[in-house]
């Protein structure tokens, strides 16, 4: 079998979804997970991410990534440390805009954007993602 190589390029994660105060939002229940077949695997990903904070806001977000423990495709536990990152708050409805690069291959890859905010404040989130994906693989 030939391998081949996909460029992935601006492939949309989220696009303008909310998340609410004090809660994870997760790619696989209301995005887009990253999720090859069992002949493919991602490699060198970088995940673009763009929050809007809350005008009346004052709390960081956390980007959080998780993958399945058993290289498939779905994720086996949902307590798994998944920290990646902290997106620094930006005052009067600012956007932060920041990139996290996933260095290493995986079959799955599931992104959450975790609201900081324990008052009645939403984040808007937008998360692309560039790469490659190798195909062919046995």
């Amino acid at each position: 079998m030939a391998l081949g190589l996909t460029k992935l390029n601006n492939v949309s994660v989220f696009n303008g979804v909310t998340a609410q105060q004090a809660d994870i939002l997760w790619a696989s229940d209301s995005g887009t997970v990253l999720n090859a077949s069992a002949t493919e695997e991602f490699q060198g990903v970088m995940l673009q991410i763009q929050v809007t904070f809350h005008t009346d806001g004052s709390e960081d977000a956390f980007l959080h990534i998780r993958n399945s423990a058993d290289d498939g495709t779905t994720l086996d536990d949902e307590d798994t440390y998944t920290y990646a990152k902290t997106i620094p708050f930006v005052a009067a409805a600012g956007t932060a805009i920041v990139s996290h690069l996933v260095p290493y291959a995986f079959d799955y890859l599931d992104v959450g954007i975790e609201n900081q905010e324990t008052s009645d404040y939403d984040l808007t989130v937008t998360i692309d993602y560039t790469g490659s994906k190798v195909t062919g693989m046995a």
